[in-house]
C-alpha cells in the first residue's frame, strides 16, 4: 500500500526513506471480479479538503483492468437474474447502502465513466437496467454520458430520480427499508418517456428550443437497434411532443444511416434465403416488412454483380416524344428509386445504396470487389454474406418473383420487377397511413389527404400495370 517519494535505488537498498501510505486516512473498499476474488482496491477519503482527490483507485494490473469491472457483481449476479432488473448506481457508498436495505441487485461502475464492456457484462444477467445516479451537476453528467450506450446496447433504460437531490446511500438512511423498495418500485420511469414528458413541458411555448430537444431525442431513439422498439417509441414520443410520427421517424431514419456509415451493425438482418413457409407463417405486417428487405438486398445484389451491363431505357422528353435511352443497371435502378424518393427500409441497405450513389456521382461504377474489400464492416460483411446467394428454385416462389433462370441475361427484367415491387409496397403503406390519418383530421384537411390517396392509387394502378407485363423466367 504504500509508495516512494524523491527516492532511489543503489542496488538493492532504499537510500532516501521518503516512504508514505498512498490510501492514508482513506476508508477501503476490496473490488472483486465477477468470481469474487479480490482484484483491486478503492480508496475514499475522509477529509473534507476539496483539494484532496475524493477516490484513489488501484492501478491497472493483469488482472485489474476497471474498464471491466463493475463493482458488486459478484454478490449481485444472482439476485439480477432473479429480479431480471439490474440497479446502475454511482459509488461504493451506494451499493454498500442498498445492500444494507435489503437491494441486492445493484452495481457500479468502478472508478470510471460505464463502458461498453460493463454494459455487456450487465448485459448477460439481464436487458432490464434502472440508473440510480445522484440528482447533482456530476450525476446528471455521468447519466447523460451512460444511458446513451445502454440504449445503444439494447438495454431497457429507466431512470429514478430521489428527492431533494438525495442519492441511494442519504435516501435509504432517511427511510425504512420497506419504504426504501417501495420508492424504487413505484418511482421508476421509462428513460425516454420520462425525457420526452419533461421536455415537452418546458418547451411549450419556445418552437425553437422544442426543435432542439426534439432532436435531442431523436438522437437517443435511432440508438435503439431494435426496430420494433424503436418505432413504439417514436409513436409514443410523438404524441408526448406534439409532433407528426412521420417526421420524427424520417429523422430517425437519417441517423440510423449515420450510425451504420460509422460501422455500427446494430440492426435486424434480415435472413440470406428466408424460406416461403417461413414467411406465409408470419403476420401478414411482418411479412411484408420481411419482403420489402427481400427485395432491398436483391437490388443491391443485382447493382454489385451486374452494376456496369448496359440497358436500353425507354424515356419521354419535354413533348412527350418517346426514346430510348442507354445506361447502366447502377444508374437505371437509382434513377428509379430518386424519381419517387424510395428510402430504403433497412439501415445497412440504404448505407450501401448511398455508397453506390456517393461512387457513381464521381463518375465510378464500383463492383462486388469493391464492397467486399471496403472499410466499413457492415458494408463489406453484407456483401460476403448476400451478394453471391444462388438462391434455390421453388415453385411456390412465384408468388414473390424470385429469379430462376440465367440472371445476367434478365438482369433488366430481374432489377424492374424488384423495383416496382418495392415501390407497390410502399405506396401502398403511404396510401394506409394516410387512410389512417383521416380518422382523426379536420374536415378541411379531408379533402386535401383524399387528393394524396387518389394520385398515390393511380401511380399504384400504373406501377401493377408494369408489374403484369414483366414475367421472371
Amino acid at each position: 500500500m504504500s509508495i516512494l517519494s524523491n527516492a532511489y535505488v543503489e542496488g538493492n537498498e532504499i537510500t532516501q526513506a521518503d516512504v508514505f501510505d498512498r490510501y492514508a486516512g482513506r476508508v477501503m473498499f476490496p473490488i472483486t471480479d465477477e468470481g469474487g476474488r479480490v482484484v483491486a482496491f478503492g480508496g475514499r477519503t475522509l477529509s473534507t479538503e476539496k483539494k484532496v482527490a475524493k477516490y484513489i483507485n488501484s492501478p491497472e494490473t493483469d488482472i485489474y483492468h476497471k474498464s471491466r469491472v463493475l463493482y458488486g457483481l459478484s454478490l449481485a449476479k444472482k439476485s439480477i437474474q432473479q429480479k431480471n432488473v439490474c440497479y446502475l448506481v454511482e459509488g461504493y457508498m451506494d451499493v454498500i447502502a442498498m445492500h444494507q436495505a435489503g437491494i441486492e441487485n445493484v452495481v457500479a461502475s468502478s472508478g470510471t465513466s460505464l463502458t461498453i464492456e460493463q454494459i455487456k457484462a450487465i448485459h448477460r444477467f439481464t436487458p432490464n437496467i434502472v440508473v440510480l445516479y445522484d440528482g447533482d451537476e456530476a450525476g446528471q453528467k455521468a447519466s447523460d454520458r451512460a444511458i446513451p450506450l445502454l440504449l445503444e446496447e439494447g438495454m431497457n433504460v429507466k431512470l429514478l430520480m430521489f428527492p431533494d437531490n438525495h442519492d441511494p446511500d442519504s435516501y435509504s438512511r432517511l427511510v425504512t427499508a420497506e419504504e426504501f423498495a417501495v420508492y424504487l418500485e413505484k418511482n421508476a420511469q421509462d428513460f425516454l418517456i420520462y425525457k420526452a414528458r419533461k421536455l415537452s413541458a418546458e418547451t411549450k411555448n419556445d418552437p425553437i428550443k422544442k426543435a432542439t430537444v426534439i432532436k435531442d431525442l431523436v438522437a437517443n431513439i435511432a440508438l435503439i437497434p431494435d426496430t420494433i422498439i424503436r418505432s413504439v417509441y417514436v409513436k409514443e414520443c410523438s404524441n408526448i411532443m406534439e409532433m407528426e410520427e412521420q417526421i420524427l421517424q424520417t429523422e430517425v431514419n437519417k441517423l440510423r444511416r449515420k450510425i451504420g456509415d460509422k460501422g455500427k451493425s446494430n440492426y435486424e438482418q434480415v435472413v440470406e434465403t428466408p424460406e416461403l413457409n417461413e414467411l406465409l407463417s408470419l403476420p401478414k405486417e411482418k411479412e411484408v416488412e420481411e419482403i420489402i428487405r427481400f427485395e432491398e438486398k436483391e437490388l443491391l445484389r443485382l447493382m454489385m454483380n451486374y452494376g456496369n451491363i448496359l440497358i436500353d431505357v425507354e424515356g419521354e422528353d419535354e413533348d412527350k416524344v418517346k426514346h430510348s435511352i442507354e445506361m447502366t443497371i447502377d444508374e437505371f435502378i437509382i434513377m428509379e428509386l430518386c424519381r419517387d424518393e424510395i428510402d430504403f427500409e433497412d439501415p445497412i441497405h440504404q448505407l450501401i445504396m448511398d455508397e453506390f450513389m456517393h461512387e457513381i456521382s464521381n463518375e465510378r461504377l464500383p463492383l462486388l470487389n469493391y464492397f467486399v474489400q471496403h472499410q466499413n464492416p457492415a458494408i463489406s460483411t453484407f456483401a460476403i454474406s448476400n451478394a453471391q446467394i444462388n438462391y434455390a428454385l421453388s415453385e411456390k416462389w412465384g408468388r414473390f418473383g424470385v429469379i430462376i433462370t440465367d440472371e445476367k441475361n434478365e438482369v433488366k427484367k430481374s432489377a424492374e420487377h424488384f423495383l416496382f415491387s418495392l415501390k407497390e409496397k410502399k405506396l401502398n403503406t403511404f396510401i394506409l397511413d394516410l387512410k389512417e390519418q383521416l380518422k382523426e383530421q379536420a374536415y378541411e384537411d379531408v379533402i386535401k389527404t383524399q387528393e394524396k390517396i387518389m394520385n398515390l392509387e393511380q401511380n399504384k394502378k400504373r406501377i401493377n400495370k408494369l408489374l403484369g407485363r414483366i414475367i421472371i423466367k
